[in-house]
């Protein structure tokens, strides 16, 4: 079951990485496009532009964090983990920390529902429900728990058991598109 899990936990890793990187290069080529097309045609506009780079922005930064809560990287002072991990109070301060993680990526994702249940609006020239732009809150959210609920078992653990889940969880390798299934 953990061999399962942790293929699983891989392939949504290249997934999320892949999705980043693929927003990245769509605003980068969107935003450089409209700053070449206004040299020679000054009066063309790409004013539909604005409303897909705001979409891209919003997914890419949600993916971003799900993949930063994935590597353990998000709201931590390392240095100090490093300093004084195996001291109870740090493993307190570990679990407090994972927890109001947890307890704020919960609210975002209740209301982030309470958000898209408000009546469906349109953006204003494409003429897209703006749901499909803000879905990227709930979705990450979702996943984001997932890592936290890891996060906050393995903390609470930890206090009993300094020891245990010491290293960060695996991370693919850079190579993983045809290694995503090898042990």
């Amino acid at each position: 079951m953990m061999k399962v899990l942790k293929t699983a936990d891989r392939i949504l890793a290249v997934v999320l990485k892949t999705i980043v990187i693929i927003l990245t290069l769509g605003v980068a080529g969107i935003m450089m496009t409209r700053v070449v097309i206004r040299i020679p045609f000054l009066f063309t506009s790409m004013s539909w532009a604005e409303e897909i780079i705001s979409a891209m922005m919003a997914w890419m930064v949600m993916t971003g964090a799900t993949i930063l809560f994935r590597e353990g990287e998000h709201f931590r002072v390392e240095i100090m983990d490093k300093k004084y991990g195996d001291k109870v109070w740090m493993r307190i301060i570990n679990l407090v920390i994972s927890v109001m993680n947890f307890t704020f990526i919960a609210l975002l994702l209740y209301y982030s529902f309470v958000y898209l249940r408000i009546r469906p609006q349109t953006s204003p020239i494409l003429q897209i429900n703006v749901h499909y732009f803000y879905a990227s809150v709930p979705v990450n959210a979702g996943l984001s728990l997932l890592y936290l609920t890891r996060d906050v078992i393995v903390c609470a653990i930890r206090l009993k058991n300094p020891g245990f889940a010491k290293t960060k969880p695996e991370l693919p390798q850079a190579d993983t598109a045809g290694a995503v299934g090898q042990e």
